[in-house]
């Protein structure tokens, strides 16, 4: 069951990505709402779950992005699998350290996007103030949406027959 709510809840975070976020700028920077996810589902998982998962996400939110089809998933998985590995190490439960971690995340995301549009020949302007601003943001984010996404997913949802 635990599964079942999980794999619920991406679709729910990826169907808020799409539809809602982008109605939502602050300067012309959006908010990732699925990279607290990724971290969620790799930190408090099964392994092969979390990989799998984040993959998918990663691929149907490339849908909508036909240049950059199969990069999200690819950073996505390259995540989860570096999470994997290391959240030992780590007590998620601290704020610090998954500020850190969210953080490291971001900056992994957005370099990645960087080098993508910089080998590309597309026109690049991540690196400003505004892949600044955008990096800053998203940690803050990403770090507050950790928690209350761990918070939803200990919620039990229990249906009570009144007769």
């Amino acid at each position: 069951m635990k599964y079942v709510k999980l794999t619920l809840f991406a679709f729910l975070v990826l169907y808020a990505q799409i539809l809602l976020i982008p109605s939502i700028g602050f300067f012309n920077n959006y908010l990732n709402i699925i990279l607290p996810f990724v971290i969620l589902l790799s930190v408090k998982s099964h392994e092969n779950f979390a990989l799998i998962i984040t993959f998918l996400i990663g691929l149907l939110y490339d849908v909508l992005y036909p240049l950059t089809f199969g990069l999200n998933g690819m950073i996505f998985l390259i995540i989860s699998f570096v999470l994997i590995n290391y959240k030992s190490y780590f007590n998620f439960n601290q704020f610090l350290i998954t500020l850190l971690i969210s953080f490291a995340v971001n900056i992994l995301y957005y370099i990645t996007l960087f080098l993508f549009y910089l080998f590309s020949g597309e026109k690049n302007t991540l690196l400003s103030v505004s892949f600044l601003l955008s990096v800053a943001l998203n940690t803050i984010f990403t770090t507050l949406l950790f928690f209350v996404y761990s918070f939803l997913i200990k919620l039990k949802l229990i249906v009570a027959n009144e007769q």
